[in-house]
């Protein structure tokens, strides 16, 4: 079993200097830099979990996963709305709008 405790430790000057540089490389000033850093280290954490050894060392696989994360949380937050433009109706449409008592607006 892995010790969470030690990697946090060994890890965390590592994940503050990435996720500082990250932010300011990405002029991403709305989420602070330590925010991240802890999404690099969760990040990190759960690959240490899932590692099977192979043909990566575990710090090779877990960093690629730190970065990962790093780049997910300053990502800008996507709208879960899709709009199908085939189904929009155009502006006159739009415009001819009728009320309950059937007069146009």
């Amino acid at each position: 079993m892995i010790d969470e405790e030690k990697i946090l430790r060994e890890k965390m000057p590592l994940a503050m200097s990435l996720a500082s540089k990250l932010v300011w490389q990405r002029n991403v000033f709305w989420i602070e830099y330590q925010d991240v850093a802890q999404e690099g280290l969760i990040g990190y954490l759960e690959a240490s979990r899932r590692y099977q050894p192979g043909d990566a060392s575990l710090n090779t696989y877990a960093m690629d996963r730190c970065n990962g994360a790093m780049l997910d949380a300053i990502r800008p937050p996507r709208s879960s709305i899709r709009i199908d433009e085939r189904s929009m109706c155009s502006m006159d449409d739009a415009l001819d709008v009728v009320g309950d008592d059937g007069r146009k607006w």
